[in-house]
């Protein structure tokens, strides 16, 4: 019993380690970055903020969805961020990053709770492969999207809605999870779930119904109860999550075709290790990125194939829930976005932060798979082939790991230039002016007349904290000898 606990524990103690570095990491480069100007989310959502400083609240507003997206909760921190905080986007970076940390964590527990990882030196491996895929380094540039950031903080959500629908199928406490499973529901797909949210229920739906199928064929009512319950929970919230207008990002301009499906996914997963690697230098470089997609699709497949020959099923989905997700993910993807835009948008970054977590499951399944393996036979040839093979692997995934976390660091004054050019562009002329002036709504200036507009809003409350250096009122008038 205590060498069996002696790698758990390492994992343990491994994994928090390695997700404080992470988290640090991450930090620092937001610190560089130092973003503090709006994005056309934000933007966009400015009435609202007027609104709420007026006293002024409609449901509707906050309900209707944004791009196809439920933002109800974006919409209600964005409003209390500025009312308290002056606009200052930094909290919903910063406190994405940290939520996406312990649901990382929190997952990466579970799976060492559930599968067997063998000696300490192969379970710290598997805690290293586990949690740097989970917090996905060629993820981190969406972090600069302001409230958008938040939604690595649902992250946190899905991963406990996971492990809940989990203990739904395989233990007996039925009501307690039951209770836990449809207020997690509530918050993280209702609130704060975005399209994500969903991809993320269907998900756990799918592994919850086979698990209803399995208990009514074993005919233990009492869980099939709770079960059919929670089921019955996930597709109610479904339901009202698409009542009421919605608002699609674009619409499809190319009809469904399977060699158009095989580009952008093979790229969309190729850029899940790519990103930073190829895809931020080499942009053109999508045949390199597509062989990075099938590497990581062929992951999938033998996780699979070895989750049934281990007999993994017997004990847990959840590897395989957050699969489906990541997979479920780049569908909504396809279809959202690569219709409309084309094969190109499977090669932005912003997909990544979903895809990462599924090849995580699978390098679970993996490392669990060789420690059953070793367990199997007695050729110490085959053993050490076994071994060497997932080392190789998982040391060339861990490498792109750590090219992305250089390149990272080494952009990060680029995208702060980036701000702070937005930042004079929004307040370097006085309001009058800016929206008077038809040459200031250009592409590189307010982008958009309805951003000239909304201009007001934010000088009259003097929102956004640092723009002040830029705002005329607080500059000193040009000296004679100057002009």
């Amino acid at each position: 019993m205590q060498n069996y606990q002696k790698p758990k524990r390492s994992f343990k103690i491994f994994a928090i380690l390695i997700a404080i570095t992470l988290l640090g990491l991450q930090f620092y480069v937001l610190m560089l970055k130092d973003i503090t100007a709006l994005g056309s989310d934000e933007w966009n959502w400015l009435p609202l903020v007027r609104d709420g400083f007026k006293g002024e609240f409609s449901f509707k507003d906050y309900w209707d969805a944004h791009g196809g997206h439920r933002v109800f909760g974006y919409k209600i921190l964005l409003t209390l961020n500025a009312m308290f905080l002056g606009l200052d986007l930094r909290y919903f970076q910063y406190g994405g990053v940290i939520l996406w940390t312990i649901g990382a964590l929190i997952a990466s527990f579970w799976l060492n709770k559930k599968l067997e990882f063998g000696h300490v030196a192969f379970t710290i491996c598997a805690a290293l492969m586990i949690v740097t895929t989970l917090i996905s380094p060629h993820a981190w540039t969406n972090s600069e999207y302001s409230v958008i950031a938040w939604r690595f903080g649902n992250i946190l959500g899905f991963m406990l809605i996971f492990i809940v629908s989990d203990k739904l199928i395989y233990e007996k406490q039925g009501r307690k999870n039951f209770i836990r499973f449809s207020l997690l529901v509530f918050i993280y797909t209702l609130i704060f779930g975005r399209g994500w949210g969903q991809a993320m229920l269907y998900s756990a739906l799918f592994f919850m119904i086979i698990g209803a199928i399995v208990q009514f064929k074993l005919k233990d009512f009492r869980k099939l109860r709770w079960l059919a319950a929670a089921i019955f929970v996930g597709f109610f919230a479904i339901f009202i999550y698409n009542l009421g207008g919605e608002n699609l990002v674009a619409k499809a301009k190319e009809p469904i075709s399977l060699r158009g499906f095989y580009n952008f996914t093979t790229g969309l997963m190729g850029n899940t290790l790519g990103f930073d690697f190829i895809g931020r230098k080499n942009f053109e470089s999508r045949s390199v990125i597509q062989l990075l997609g099938l590497f990581s699709i062929s992951i999938y497949a033998i996780a699979c194939l070895l989750y049934l020959r281990s007999g993994l099923y017997k004990k847990t989905a959840f590897p395989l829930m957050i699969m489906a997700f990541s997979t479920v993910a780049i569908l909504a993807a396809y279809y959202g976005r690569g219709l409309s835009i084309g094969e190109k948008a499977a090669y932005y970054p912003r997909w990544v932060g979903e895809s990462c977590l599924g090849l995580a499951g699978a390098l679970a399944i993996l490392f669990h798979a060789r420690y059953d393996f070793m367990q199997r036979i007695n050729s110490k040839n085959l053993k050490t082939l076994s071994s060497a093979v997932l080392l190789i692997l998982s040391g060339g995934i861990f490498y792109t790991h750590g090219f992305a976390v250089k390149e990272s660091i080494r952009t990060a004054v680029y995208v702060h230039k980036f701000d702070e050019n937005l930042l004079e562009a929004t307040f370097s002329k006085p309001l009058d002016v800016f929206v008077m002036d038809k040459s200031l709504r250009s592409k590189s200036l307010c982008r958009t007349p309805k951003r000239c507009e909304l201009r007001q809003i934010l000088d009259e409350h003097d929102l956004i904290p640092g723009s002040d250096r830029y705002r005329p009122k607080d500059k000193e008038p040009a000296s004679p000898l100057d002009q």
